[in-house]
């Protein structure tokens, strides 16, 4: 990804200036960690179907 990004930016220009931003806001960590929860939701869902049993609610969200 890295390398792509740097083939279609140009350096100083407005992607670089979003790109920059998107990593110091550690975007890549936020959608690791979103990606990382689908998959244990995945497994655990799996899981109870295949335990025959109905699956577990999602706890509710916290507002932030």
């Amino acid at each position: 990804p890295a390398q792509l990004r740097d083939m279609v930016t140009s350096p100083g220009g407005t992607s670089a200036a979003a790109f920059y931003e998107l990593e110091r806001g550690r975007l890549r960590t936020v959608l690791a960690d979103a990606v990382w929860a689908a998959y244990r939701r995945t497994m655990s869902l799996s899981e109870s179907l295949s335990a025959g049993k109905d699956p577990e609610p999602m706890p509710p969200r916290s507002e932030s």
